[in-house]
């Protein structure tokens, strides 16, 4: 993610409203606590560590950004990271700008510095795009700005988000790419996109070899719509078709009702039969 762009930043919208000088205040860092909405869900241990290390070494060069909440409490709107390896460092105590804020005001500033530092992974920035939409009634448009990205950026990473949970998890593992993970938007059926994502995880496929599987996948994979159309579907019959997917994580069909009928579960390579056959314990003669 490219950070051009991003606007006044973090610093200026500070600067802007408290002065160039901010007042900077001491305070305990147990009436400090986390921003339930921070947009960074994940904390690498080793650079908090290293953070730490840096802290006890030279100190704290840039404060953090809190507002009150109650009776000498406050909550972190920026540098939840540095807040983290301060506790590390064994701080009591940590250099703050106390600033009155509103939740979107939170949500904005906490999103702005994540992306200026880098910290975010495309799965934890489109949540946060979305909640700033969804919350907030904003347009995509108007998060662009605010944010400093260009509008399809946003809109991106908006799809992105809608991806399978297992999808979402090897993209912040970093195990497949923002470009693996658009291309997987080409597959309308979620259990295909799920093994595709795994396939292209395991055997390390770049983004042009996924789109190949992508290929063959949608040429054997039955068209759902005609299917939709072909019969009709009880609400409990296709609540329990998806829970066989997520289980078994290929493509699964229920042809018939509760009282009659078949379960077909696919499988498109040798792997993903002996993946099968070792979740249901079945041993080859």
């Amino acid at each position: 993610m490219s950070k051009k762009g991003l606007g006044k930043g973090l610093q200026a919208l500070i600067s802007a409203e408290l002065g160039e000088r901010p007042a900077i205040k001491e305070i305990p860092i147990a009436d400090i606590v986390s921003n339930p909405d921070q947009p960074r869900k994940q904390f690498d241990t080793d650079s908090l560590n290293e953070l730490a290390d840096s802290l006890r070494e030279h100190g704290l060069l840039q404060p953090i950004l809190v507002r009150p909440v109650g009776d000498d409490r406050y909550s972190i709107i920026a540098g939840e990271r540095r807040l983290r390896a301060a506790k590390i460092a064994g701080f009591k105590r940590i250099d703050s700008i106390v600033q009155i804020a509103s939740e979107q005001e939170i949500a904005e500033r906490a999103l702005i510095e994540n992306i200026q530092r880098s910290n975010l992974s495309p799965v934890e920035e489109g949540f946060a795009y979305a909640r700033l939409i969804e919350e907030f009634n904003l347009t995509q448009e108007t998060v662009a700005q605010r944010v400093g990205k260009a509008r399809a950026t946003v809109a991106n990473l908006l799809r992105i988000i809608l991806l399978p949970t297992l999808v979402l998890d090897l993209i912040r593992e970093e195990k497949i790419s923002l470009g693996h993970a658009k291309v997987l938007l080409g597959l309308k059926d979620t259990s295909l996109q799920v093994l595709a994502a795994q396939k292209a995880a395991k055997e390390r496929l770049s983004v042009r070899e996924t789109e190949s599987l992508i290929s063959r996948l949608s040429e054997k994979a039955p068209t759902a719509s005609k299917e939709a159309g072909q019969r009709r579907r009880s609400v409990m019959v296709s609540n329990l078709e998806d829970r066989l997917r997520e289980n078994f994580q290929t493509k699964v069909q229920i042809k018939g009702d509760l009282k009659r009928g078949r379960i077909e579960i696919q499988y498109f390579s040798e792997d993903e039969l002996n993946r099968l056959l070792e979740l249901w314990k079945i041993e080859i003669d």
